[in-house]
């Protein structure tokens, strides 16, 4: 049976120190080391020896009974035997109808709640949790008992492959390595894997497998469902993507609220510079590069400044690109209050497009939207398209301070263009123009980012 430990918690609380543990009990490393010491198991960048922090989520695999677990250790007990007593029958049975009538007509049986508490727990209705301490190794064995005891999976080996992405990294000798959770079926080397939007799916072959245990990894030549592994030959998966017959998308919410500029020698060109930090941005889609035409430089999206501090060490160590950072700045965004409609005009010599677009404030929130109310007596289906395509092409920028446009429905009323003089990039020059005519018009409004959360205080 093969099982994922996914361990989520603050900076500080000692994942590491527990993931270290599970896979110290269970024989497979002789040595624990400890984050303190710059000696830990799944810590073995330099960057994470250095600062005593997990920097790259790392995975280690282990056997325990009958068994697989695949634990990845990311940068944040009440006894559960199977001789249920104190109470807690009568808070399963609360939660379960057909089980509390059981309770009532035979009393407890030992083997049918066991089987009732892993179908809640399944079902996200039963939340068991345990306590201890990883750095005295306290509770630990207990922890892998009750894991056991209470999970099961039920993979389909024999269906057609789906899976899903959920890290990227390059290795020592620049390969993508995707890192990959597969959900049905098995997938071999040279085997062709499809992934990407719907509307826009990519074939690639796996050139490599492998399987990861800290930094270490050993070439396979399978996985199958339930197993967790490495692939190398998918040029442009990203972090979420479904792949094989699993064709949604899982998007992450990470909101950073900094920005800051890329500074680095002029002698690099931008372009090998900006390659590089697209080549981390796959790694952390958070960073959201972006190359900022109206500043002229090299933007990145981060949580603060330790983030900066280790990009700093991370660009130098695998690059060898010496790079700072300008002071992190307040990431404003900008919308408008109004509804108004923007007219662009593009007609130099042997040029024509004409762009009628109306925008209108939307929720915050809700980012761009797009309409068409286009006819296409007035302007074809195919420069329609050609339209909407560039309102999501780049980000747009506000009036105000020049932040990123958000929270507005972008409505594409009517068009022109020539049988003759239009030619590719004359409605990119239109409804970029559209766009800004429409914006000089509008009551514009800036938007600061806040963090919502609640504070919890016991009463005592």
């Amino acid at each position: 049976m093969n099982k994922t430990i996914g361990i989520l918690a603050h900076v500080d609380a000692g994942k590491t120190t527990f993931s270290v543990q599970l896979l110290y009990h269970t024989k497979t490393i002789e040595e624990r080391g400890r984050v303190d010491h710059k000696d830990a198991f799944l810590d073995s960048h330099e960057i994470e020896k250095e600062r005593g922090i997990t920097v790259f989520a790392d995975q280690g695999e282990f056997t325990y009974r009958d068994s697989t677990y695949y634990i990845i250790d990311t940068p944040g007990h009440v006894d559960f035997s199977p001789e249920m007593e104190d109470p807690f029958i009568e808070f399963i049975t609360e939660r379960d109808e057909t089980l509390f009538e059981r309770y009532l007509e035979t009393g407890y049986d030992k083997d049918v709640w066991l089987e009732s508490c892993k179908r809640l727990i399944k079902e996200n209705k039963l939340f068991p949790s345990s306590y201890g301490s990883a750095l005295k190794d306290e509770g630990i064995a207990d922890f892998l008992d009750q894991l056991e005891l209470l999970t099961d999976t039920n993979y389909d080996i024999q269906g057609p492959f789906s899976g899903r992405g959920y890290k990227i990294r390059y290795d020592e000798n620049g390969n993508r390595v995707t890192f990959i959770k597969v959900l049905g079926g098995t997938l071999h080397v040279r085997d062709e894997m499809s992934y990407g939007d719907v509307d826009h799916q990519i074939s690639e072959k796996v050139t490599q497998l492998r399987s990861y245990n800290g930094e270490e990894f050993e070439q396979i030549n399978e996985v199958q469902a339930g197993e967790v592994a490495a692939v190398i030959g998918l040029s442009t998966a990203e972090i979420g993507d479904g792949l094989g017959e699993l064709k949604e998308k899982t998007s992450f919410q990470m909101m950073p609220t900094l920005k800051s500029k890329v500074i680095f020698d002029t002698s690099i060109p931008v372009k090998e510079m900006l390659t590089r930090f697209r080549m981390l941005e796959a790694e952390d889609p958070s960073l959201q590069v972006i190359w900022d035409e109206h500043f002229q430089g090299i933007y990145i999206h981060v949580m603060g400044k330790i983030q900066l501090e280790v990009l700093e060490k991370v660009v130098k160590a695998r690059f060898d690109y010496t790079v700072s950072f300008a002071a992190p700045e307040i990431l404003y965004k900008e919308a408008v209050d109004t509804a108004v409609t923007g007219y662009g005009h593009f007609e130099p010599w042997k040029h024509y497009a004409e762009v009628h677009l109306k925008i209108d404030p939307t929720p915050r929130g809700s980012g761009i939207t797009f309409e068409n109310k286009c006819h296409a007596n007035d302007l074809s289906v195919g420069n329609q398209n050609l339209v909407r395509q560039h309102v999501f092409e780049r980000d747009h920028h506000g009036l105000l301070t020049g932040s990123a446009l958000t929270d507005v429905k972008i409505t594409l009323l009517t068009g022109r263009g020539h049988n003759q003089h239009t030619k590719g990039g004359d409605f990119r020059e239109a409804t970029f123009r559209a766009l800004r005519q429409g914006l000089e018009q509008a009551k514009n409004v800036l938007i600061e980012p806040y963090y919502d959360f609640k504070i919890k205080v016991d009463l005592d």
